[in-house]
């Protein structure tokens, strides 16, 4: 009998995990610099997400969406993620962030902090 040249159990689930982590990071990087073709219609800014969420094959949160404007200009165009959320999310009130992994957060922007009182 030969002896088998197979990794011991317990180390072969670790390189699996190890090798999709590394696939998986580099396809969110990927993703991120990747252009989609775009076509959104004007309406309401919560359809007009998912409709982004869907043509850009990305997981979405937007939580906090209802205390931005609830409409949306829609978006007609071959863009990355990054600048179809900017125009897409432009004088809405929200904001964005993509996530390692390529999922996206929308959430509504931070006031600007209030002026200083004057002085007296």
């Amino acid at each position: 009998m030969y002896p088998s040249r197979r990794a011991p159990k317990s180390v072969l689930p670790v390189v699996i995990a190890a090798a999709s982590l590394c696939c998986l990071l580099a396809s969110a990087a990927e993703a991120e610099d990747e252009r989609f073709y775009f076509r959104i219609s004007r309406g309401s800014l919560t359809s007009d997400l998912i409709a982004f969420a869907v043509q850009a094959r990305v997981s979405l949160s937007m939580t906090t969406v209802g205390l931005c404007r609830p409409t949306s200009d829609g978006l007609h165009a071959h863009l990355t993620l990054r600048e179809a959320l900017g125009q897409l999310l432009a004088g809405t009130g929200c904001d964005f962030r993509i996530l390692d992994g390529g999922a996206v957060v929308v959430s509504a922007a931070r006031p600007p902090p209030p002026p200083p009182p004057p002085p007296h």
